[in-house]
């Protein structure tokens, strides 16, 4: 019985590709084969000529197709051709077989014997798909493609190249699904422009092309303060799109370095052992970390290595100084607590220490007289506070000390204590032994010296003496009591209370305005009085004055001024229209002769009296 079997090498080919059909097996010496090719639906195909491949015959020997196919009427069919190997060529070319992307079957059936075998082809759309980034970093990033195409196992090749020539050129077999990813090194490549091109081989239409940029990666530091002080943490970050190392070099010194993350990195600079100008800050990026042998870190990185590797980010920073100081009220009022506050850069804590006018240690506080410890003070955001609790009155020195960038100070010992005497010690004296100890040669130890009282709570009022009537009277106090305390203040006449504000204690002093217009208040002699809390108060005079009126002195009467008709009756006086040679009818001009013309009135009559006198005895 006769049988055949039939063999495709591709199942899958590409539009305008050939592919080849083989007798696998065949058990009769020769014949002819009727060829059939149809679509998914069962119809059959025709050639770019119109010749519908349906049953066109082709002989064979064994197995091998000995002849091109022919139609019915002997006519070669274009599309099919035969080879030496004694395989048919089915070529898909537009302008030979009319098979675009779909599912076709091949039938073969013997003439004679009429045993048919069918082979199935899938026919793809050909497509050449490219990637590559549009940018790489020289050096750092390789130049990568990748290669999707519907030419399965076949060659592509590949170039890169610019107007100069390709500095790579080479053939690239695709896999199985068409796929291939090409890396290549650009270490050695200069900075610039390059076209990529990949094409199919034997199908030089089948070809994509894109454009690189090779170029110098890009490192950044972020803002980085101009100035800092000594014993500060200075923060660094920046980004870089390549390497895996940031170095940080001051200086000349390898000081650091931070790994680079996400193309970010940060590192932080410890600047206590630092001297104080300025600084230069270079960042190199690389990929490893330098040879600890040649190159530790606190060691000078030489000239020749810097140059080599280039600076890929700079900064300056200039250090300055260590600042510290210290305040505390001059006179604290008896029951308040002492607060002693200040600044300080470039340290994370103080010492502070007080003494009494005896010399006595009443901070920090300790029973063992002989033994004072040096207790730290901390230091948050710059800032440092020690609040003493309330002391007896008499006057204090107190000393705060910052050991420097050394942290080293002879003020205190190698036990925590301060280096102050024994106990027989006077103020003078262990102020000279700490002052000795912190301002000894080469000591870079810094400090405050101060001195405050604590006395009873007083207030000290301010006012001015004349004030118009519908304006404001200011008021300000200076007080020893703590700032927050409540202050009353208090207009009055007669000792009845007009007007009474209420405020705070802020930075020594009270300070507030009383409105006088709306009051219906008279020109005259009025009191202010402030009052802080009930521990301290103060009253001074003012004068309200009518609005346009010269202020009134203090030596004059405060009464209602002397209405026209006396004026005028004064310009009279000496006239005798209302005094006689006797003195009769003072009483009616007492009554309308104001109090501060009194004298002259007097001085008048008694002038008249002895001038009457005195002619009566002429007489």
């Amino acid at each position: 019985k006769h049988s055949f079997s039939l063999k495709l090498k591709d199942t899958k080919v590409q539009e305008k590709a050939s592919f080849n059909l083989t007798l696998k097996t065949n058990n009769k010496k020769g014949g002819v084969m009727k060829l059939t090719i149809e679509d998914n639906e069962d119809y059959s195909i025709t050639n770019a000529n119109g010749t519908d491949i349906y049953k066109v015959l082709v002989n064979y020997t064994e197995k091998e197709f000995t002849s091109d196919p022919v139609d019915a009427d002997g006519n070669l069919v274009d599309g099919i051709k035969h080879d030496a190997e004694g395989k048919l060529v089915f070529n898909t070319k537009p302008k030979q077989l009319d098979m675009k992307k779909g599912t076709y079957t091949i039938i073969l059936e013997d003439y004679a014997t009429e045993v048919e075998e069918d082979a199935d082809i899938e026919v793809e759309k050909w497509y050449l798909e490219m990637e590559c980034d549009d940018e790489v970093v020289r050096g750092w990033e390789d130049i990568v493609i990748t290669i999707h195409s519907s030419y399965y196992e076949r060659y592509v090749n590949v170039t890169v190249g610019n107007s100069v020539g390709d500095f790579y050129n080479e053939s690239k077999k695709l896999d199985e699904e068409g796929k291939r990813r090409v890396k290549i090194l650009t270490e050695d490549v200069d900075y610039g422009r390059y076209k990529v091109t990949v094409k199919v081989f034997k199908f030089p239409e089948c070809a994509e092309t894109r454009y690189v940029q090779i170029k110098k990666g890009t490192t950044t530091l972020e803002v980085v303060p101009e100035t800092a002080t000594v014993g500060d943490i200075v923060h660094k970050e920046g980004t870089s799109d390549y390497g895996y190392l940031a170095v940080f070099v001051i200086d000349d010194v390898y000081k650091g370095d931070a790994a680079i993350v996400d193309d970010e990195f940060e590192w932080y600079w410890d600047t206590a052992c630092e001297l104080d100008g300025y600084y230069g800050i270079d960042v190199f990026i690389l990929n490893d970390r330098p040879d600890p042998k040649k190159f530790p870190i606190g060691g000078e990185f030489p000239e020749y290595w810097q140059r080599e590797k280039g600076v890929d980010a700079s900064a300056s920073l200039f250090l300055n100084c260590p600042a510290f100081s210290m305040t505390v009220s001059k006179c604290i009022a008896k029951g308040d607590p002492t607060v002693i506050s200040g600044t300080v850069t470039g340290a994370d804590h103080v010492y502070v220490i007080v003494f009494n006018y005896r010399g006595e240690v009443m901070f920090p506080y300790t029973e063992n007289r002989g033994a004072v410890p040096a207790n730290a003070t901390f230091v948050e955001e710059g800032k440092w506070t020690e609040t003493l609790s309330a002391l007896d009155f008499g006057d204090y020195t107190v000393i705060a000390l910052d050991k420097g960038k050394d942290g080293r100070t002879r003020a205190i010992n190698e036990n925590g204590e301060w280096e102050i005497g024994g106990e027989s010690k006077t103020l003078e004296q262990r102020v000279a032994i700490l002052m000795d100890a912190i301002t000894f040669a080469d000591s870079d130890d810094l400090y405050v010296k101060d001195c405050f009282s604590v006395s009873a709570p007083e207030v000290i009022l301010t006012v001015p003496e004349t004030v118009e009537i519908g304006t404001a009277i200011s008021v300000k106090a200076e007080t020893n009591i703590k700032d927050g305390m409540d202050a009353f203040v208090s207009l009055s006449q007669n000792s009845s209370i007009i007007k009474k504000n209420s405020t705070e204690v802020k930075n020594g002093s009270v300070t507030t305005s009383i409105d006088t217009s709306g009051l219906r208040l008279l020109p005259g002699k009025y009191n202010v009085a402030v009052d802080v809390s009930g521990r301290a108060s103060a009253e001074k005079e003012v004068i309200l004055v009518e609005k346009g009126k010269e202020p009134i002195p203090k030596n004059e009467s405060l009464t209602e001024p002397a209405p026209e008709s006396v004026k005028e009756g004064n310009e009279t006086v000496g006239e005798g229209e209302f005094l006689n040679e006797t003195g009769d009818g003072w009483g009616e001009v007492q009554k309308k002769i104001p109090v501060h013309v009194c004298d002259l009135i007097i001085a008048v009559v008694v002038a008249s009296a002895i001038f009457a006198v005195a002619r009566r005895r002429r007489r």
